[in-house]
């Protein structure tokens, strides 16, 4: 399109004042990542374990998004997907045969946060 500016032509392309649509219109959001690895008392990676994520905002302020769930894959290794910003955040591992173990991680913004957990086993080392 050609536009005439104090004498002289301008070309300004036809997006510039077209309106997006669809999936361009939405503006993508920003977020952070929760992910780490579940190991075995004796170092090695424990594929199968059931890791929980919850909200844990601090006193007074609103809690942003719902609680999440993952198994570990076969490297124990698993991944969240989270709002961007200040919050923390339960995370818990678990897996038939050893004790359960809790860590509390903060975000404070488009990042990601690694944390790693070591599972003890219940009862008698075999």
């Amino acid at each position: 399109m050609l536009t005439a500016a104090g004498g002289a032509l301008l070309r300004i392309p036809r997006s510039a004042g077209a309106r997006l649509s669809g999936t361009q219109s939405q503006t993508r959001q920003a977020y952070a990542v929760v992910a780490g690895t579940v190991f075995r008392d004796d170092g090695r990676a424990l594929g199968g374990a059931r890791v929980t994520l919850k909200p844990a905002p601090e006193e007074g302020t609103a809690s942003r998004g719902k609680s999440l769930s993952a198994v570990a894959d076969q490297r124990g290794e698993f991944a969240f997907r989270v709002p961007a910003g200040p919050m923390r955040y339960n995370v818990a591992a678990e897996a038939p045969g050893f004790k359960a173990q809790g860590k509390l991680v903060s975000v404070s913004g488009d990042e990601r946060v690694d944390i790693y957990f070591q599972l003890e086993r219940e009862g008698p080392a075999r």
